[in-house]
């Protein structure tokens, strides 16, 4: 078990190590472009080091975002799109099922005061269900 808990945390290290390398070629290059320029240390002119540079904050922001998905900082929209998908056919059984379940109820009531009552007492206890839910949570 050991050896399985090494590789896993090694394996959760990894894109930390090449964030940390890609953090320090960008450096590097900004530093060699110190260098060479003497007029404005903040302005890259050699096209070259610009064009490293550019593709090594690309790789940097992708990494970046290649972890946060991992930690489950973020996810992916199919995945929201499916549980909110999910969540409203449920919402929409439930509001679809209020009429059967109370329409014998409020058939031989004629005080609209009344059948408002038990409409609102209906709808109360369906949301109060689904904000319980644990599924709503996760």
């Amino acid at each position: 078990m050991a050896i399985k808990s090494n590789k896993a945390e090694i394996n959760d290290a990894y894109p930390s190590i090449q964030l940390r390398r890609l953090e320090r070629e960008q450096e590097k290059l900004k530093k060699d472009n110190d260098a060479n320029d003497s007029d404005d240390p903040h302005k890259i002119t050699n096209p070259l080091i610009l064009a490293k540079l550019e593709k090594l904050q690309v790789e940097t922001e992708k990494l970046k975002l290649d972890i946060a998905i991992t930690h489950k900082q973020y996810i992916h929209i199919s995945e929201l799109s499916q549980a909110v998908e999910k969540e409203y056919t449920r919402i929409r059984q439930k509001l679809l099922g209020i009429g059967p379940k109370v329409s014998h109820i409020v058939a031989p009531i004629t005080n609209p005061i009344e059948i408002k009552q038990i409409l609102d007492e209906e709808v109360n206890e369906i949301l109060e269900e689904l904000s319980y839910d644990k599924t709503l949570k996760e």
